[in-house]
């Protein structure tokens, strides 16, 4: 099992670069960089999922490494989305700056109908592995599953509350002239939301989306600071995450306040460390690029492998089980694309030039 983190690891070391001294990397937040670092998580998030079945299962983890990956995973716990988020809400923040109004327009359709589709398809895959396994389902929790609310077995939590973040980033800039200000009160109403009816985990993480806005928003001032005084930021931010991490998250009474706290500082703090190290390889590129298949139907073959002998054949083989798996996910994300709904506008080309809206210029 551990024989997965050290695939991770290295990974993350291959053809890792470092700044010279005294300077940071410019592009430091662009798409190669960013879906490498995505590419990281999603074999996390992978780990997590693969390792409740290999659990439920009633393996002992009484291997070499096991104990090293039980422990990680549990120390990891939520924080392994948390770039996904921040990550998001930066780029849609920035595709806002860059194109206004027609981009704003666009996010009903292209970022929550999208999503919403290309979702139902994969739960409707799911409802058919039920329904071969002989596994139950109400025609409440079908309906349900459909927008994310609940599971036929998918991974559904972060998928609702992405979409609802981009319902909130829509109103905010859509509706109203105090567009700052709004987005604070109608994210917070949206958190809350999800805190009063759901689990803590749906929303202890939420607040990374509305970071990366606001580190889009005022990304010139405070990359200037961290240039300027990088070290001591640096410091500053670690000191803070483990501050929170260690004393106030173990409040019980501000618990997910402050888990929603340290999921802000975290992805800032990774932000700050790739302003100095590269990380950026054609594998991870891969994984980040093709988040939302690998997330969505890596649990297709998890719960077909368990449910085939009720777990025996994956306790009994649990590393065959995981590798499997991977493979599989992979097999989704890279066959993804022939079923794929885009609501996106096709570019129109002329004398191979790009016309397409939203071009301005020729």
């Amino acid at each position: 099992m551990i024989v997965f983190v050290i695939v991770i690891v290295a990974l993350a070391l291959f053809r890792m670069k470092f700044s010279d001294k005294g300077t940071c990397f410019e592009n430091f937040l662009d798409r190669s960089q960013t879906n490498a670092i995505k590419g990281v998580f999603i074999l996390l998030v992978f780990l997590r999922h693969v390792l409740q079945y290999v659990q439920k299962s009633g393996y002992e983890f009484d291997a070499p490494g096991d104990a090293i990956v039980a422990s990680l995973n549990m120390y990891l716990g939520q924080f392994i989305v948390v770039m996904f988020l921040f990550y998001s809400g930066y780029g849609v923040m920035e595709a806002i700056k860059n194109k206004g109004r027609d981009y704003i327009n666009s996010i009903p359709r292209n970022r929550i109908l999208g999503t919403l589709l290309n979702f139902s398809v994969a739960v409707l895959c799911y409802l058919a592995i039920d329904y071969l396994l002989s596994i139950p389902v109400t025609p409440v929790q079908v309906l349900e599953s459909l927008v994310g609310w609940e599971s036929v077995g998918n991974s559904n939590w972060y998928i609702f509350v992405i979409m609802l973040c981009y319902l909130v980033t829509y109103l905010a800039f859509r509706f109203f002239e105090k567009k700052v200000i709004l987005l604070c009160v109608i994210g917070g109403g949206a958190w809350l939301f999800l805190f009063l009816l759901k689990p803590a985990y749906w929303s202890n993480t939420m607040g990374a989306y509305f970071a990366g806005i606001f580190f889009s928003v005022y990304k010139d001032k405070v990359v200037s600071l961290w240039k300027k005084y990088y070290y001591w930021c640096l410091l500053m931010t670690m000191s803070l995450f483990g501050l929170i991490s260690a004393f106030l998250m173990k409040l019980p009474f501000a618990g997910n306040v402050s888990h929603n706290m340290a999921a802000v500082v975290l992805s800032l703090l990774i932000v700050q460390l790739t302003m100095k190290i590269k990380i950026s390889n054609s594998p991870l590129i891969w994984f980040g690029v093709n988040l939302f298949p690998l997330y969505i139907y890596q649990r297709l073959l998890m719960i077909v492998l368990y449910e085939f002998d009720n777990g025996t054949f994956v306790r009994e083989n649990s590393l065959i089980y995981m590798v499997v798996c991977f493979v599989g996910m992979c097999v989704f994300g890279m066959c993804f694309k022939y079923w794929q709904i885009s609501l996106k506008p096709k570019p129109v080309v002329l004398d191979s030039v790009d016309i397409s809206a939203g071009n301005g210029r020729m």
